[in-house]
């Protein structure tokens, strides 16, 4: 056995591992799903509504889906309503090194007509050694899933510099921005469970093609 210790907030967190447990995964490609905000932090609000609840709900949905799947192992670094700053969500993904990260927003603007989806992603050079695709390619594919999925406005793919989970690691990363929360239409249908799995779904099968190319 061995393990890992870290603080998180006020909370000290314990990874234990079995070696031969890690040995059955090293043919597998490892993903981490990353649900923005938590604890005390409520990402974006609109009324009553906060934004960490609807990307902890998408994000366990996904994480079922993908669970189902033989050639990967799946990780997430919240399952609860947690806080986690960009040095914990960064410490999670150099203790488990994935291939791919996952990350699960909903946008906010002041103007609240503003509606639509867009995937942000970190051009980094280093994504090579994790097969032949890149972030912008990951989030291209992702975005055309989510968009025929929920029919919302294209807002295209776009690139951040300044996101840590995106830019301070070196596999192929994303981050969905599946809806704006400060819309009161489209908040709505981020309330249902069937625009939730809508989303959940989407992501998967973009997922399932990065898959294929890595």
């Amino acid at each position: 056995m061995s393990y890992t210790i870290r603080q998180s907030g006020n909370n000290v967190v314990i990874t234990v591992k079995h070696e031969e447990e890690d040995k059955d995964i090293t043919d597998k490609k490892i993903i981490l799903i990353d649900p923005g905000h938590g604890g005390s932090d409520p990402g974006a609000c609109n009324g009553s509504a906060q934004e960490k609840v609807f990307n902890l709900n998408i994000s366990l949905m996904l994480y079922d889906l993908l669970s189902e799947r033989d050639d990967v192992v799946v990780y997430m670094s919240r399952d609860s309503d947690t806080y986690l700053n960009r040095e914990d969500r960064l410490e999670i993904a150099s203790e488990i090194n994935p291939h791919l990260i996952v990350s699960v927003h909903n946008n906010s603007l002041e103007n609240k007509s503003y509606t639509g989806t867009m995937v942000l992603y970190y051009n980094n050079d280093t994504e090579s050694q994790y097969g032949d695709i890149t972030s912008k390619e990951c989030a291209q594919i992702v975005l055309n899933k989510l968009l025929d999925s929920l029919g919302t406005v294209n807002r295209g793919v776009v690139s951040r510099q300044d996101l840590h989970i995106l830019s301070k690691t070196p596999c192929p990363s994303f981050l969905c921005e599946i809806s704006f929360i400060s819309n009161d239409a489209e908040l709505e249908r981020l309330k249902t469970k069937t625009f939730q799995e809508n989303a959940a779904e989407a992501i998967y099968d973009g997922v399932v093609e990065i898959l294929k190319i890595m």
